[in-house]
């Protein structure tokens, strides 16, 4: 079954196959889409939608219905959304019957057409979800992006309102606004200088007319031209740079951003090394602010952890990563004595990462996770807050350094996984190793 973290519970409807009908929605909202012509001085008909397989939910109404009568003198334009709750398939395309639909509407899950003004029946088709899932694509960029698609499943109209982009290149930016993108429910794309028209040309065909992008890191991180190109009268998105003089000091711009710790809004803290990436990709599933940190606490960090809304702080990692002086010093601040979570090396340490905040914290309940190399970050930049709305946990792995992640997954009963990026990075053998592990083999292993 298919666990969502809290935050993105509205994601997932309860039914079997849960499809709801908007109604009232101005048509110069939203993008064209074909439609079919009234029949001119019909007067006022009644016509009917027809939904097969399950429940749908008309408006705020929480009744169930299989059919939706309208007239023709009430014209709007209505969504249909397909995703079946067992997590165990995935939508495949609408058949319908009144009406032609485009190669847009046939296989996008969100269904949208404008009031057909004639009897109208759609069917959702599904096909079995493979147990592992691969989300790649030709680059890191394109691998983010396929990241995006997914996260975009079962959205209340298949659209984005806000976007979060960093660079490609590095990792600290990305990884530090993986809080900021589960914030705002929405998708961490990377992008570089020469990817920066195929970036804004995704963000127009998967946002609304005006979406805000916000922009993690200076213009060294994400050009400045990007951000005059995606604001500029082609595209005419609105846009935020989040960014300071350093990796740190952007860090602590994106949780200022988001009110992380404010009074009144209790977080816990993942203080991370902002010089390797790998513990802080781990954590990035857990939308929690992430605190990346040098060889000493910055001002502004110190602060940050006094604020009133810190709960339990999370040192991520063994002293070579987070050294005990910056533990001391976190400490000494907050007031609050920090919870090392830390292993040999940054598999171990991804493994218990998981193994903590499932024993420990209920956080991840079901029976997924997600996959990336702990020995190159691009791939798995944006995975975490995908992660995060299927409640799994996010598990390093490489070719011979499987066994930590399997031992996880054979305790805690994991059938399904999704791996980031392409069988180059994490072959096919590997993924496989990760789920296979001996019960006998678990002993010790939390």
């Amino acid at each position: 079954m298919k666990t969502i973290h809290p935050k993105h519970a509205k994601r997932v409807l309860s039914a079997a196959l849960a499809l709801m009908l908007i109604f009232l929605i101005p048509a110069a909202a939203l993008p064209a889409f074909a439609e079919t012509e009234p029949a001119a001085d019909s007067g006022t008909e009644t016509y009917s939608i027809t939904v097969t397989g399950g429940r749908a939910a008309v408006g705020q109404n929480a009744e169930d219905l299989t059919t939706v009568e309208f007239t023709d003198d009430k014209p709007f334009i209505f969504f249909v959304f397909a995703d079946p709750s067992d997590g165990l398939r995935e939508f495949d395309h609408w058949e319908a019957e009144g009406a032609a639909l485009t190669a847009y509407q046939t296989y996008s899950s969100c269904f949208t057409m404008a009031m057909p003004h004639n009897d109208l029946s759609l069917t959702a088709v599904f096909r079995d979800t493979d147990p592992d899932k691969r989300l790649a694509g030709s680059n890191r960029y394109a691998t983010s992006q396929a990241v995006a698609n997914d996260y975009m499943k079962g959205r209340e109209a298949g659209y984005f309102d806000k976007v979060v982009v960093a660079s490609g290149v590095n990792f600290p930016d990305a990884l530090a606004g993986s809080y900021l993108a589960a914030m705002l429910d929405a998708p961490l794309i990377m992008v570089n200088d020469s990817m920066s028209q195929n970036v804004a040309d995704y963000i127009q065909r998967h946002t609304y007319p005006g979406a805000t992008v916000y922009i993690l890191g200076g213009t060294g991180a994400v050009p400045e031209s990007f951000e005059t190109l995606i604001t500029g009268s082609d595209y005419g998105f609105k846009a935020e740079r989040l960014a300071g003089s350093n990796r740190y000091l952007t860090n602590l711009e994106i949780l200022d951003s988001c009110g992380a710790c404010a009074e009144g809004k209790t977080e816990d803290v993942l203080v991370c090394s902002g010089k390797s990436f790998a513990d802080a990709l781990s954590a990035s599933s857990l939308a929690s602010p992430i605190l990346l940190v040098g060889d000493t606490l910055l001002p502004g960090q110190l602060e940050f952890v006094k604020r009133p809304g810190v709960g339990t702080v999370y040192i991520i990692g063994g002293t070579a990563a987070v050294s005990e002086s910056v533990e001391a010093a976190i400490a000494e601040a907050s007031g609050k004595t920090p919870v090392r979570l830390a292993g040999a090396n940054r598999y171990e340490t991804s493994a218990a990462i998981a193994s903590y905040f499932t024993n420990t914290l209920e956080t991840f309940a079901g029976d997924m996770v997600f996959f990336a190399s702990g020995a190159n970050f691009p791939d798995g930049l944006a995975g975490g807050p995908l992660a995060c709305t299927y409640g799994a946990p996010l598990l390093l792995i490489d070719k011979g350094r499987t066994v930590d992640a399997a031992g996880y997954n054979a305790l805690h009963g994991i059938t399904r996984s999704v791996t980031l990026g392409g069988t180059g990075v994490l072959p096919d053998e590997t993924v496989a190793a990760a789920k296979t592990y001996a019960a006998a083999d678990t002993a010790g292993i939390n």
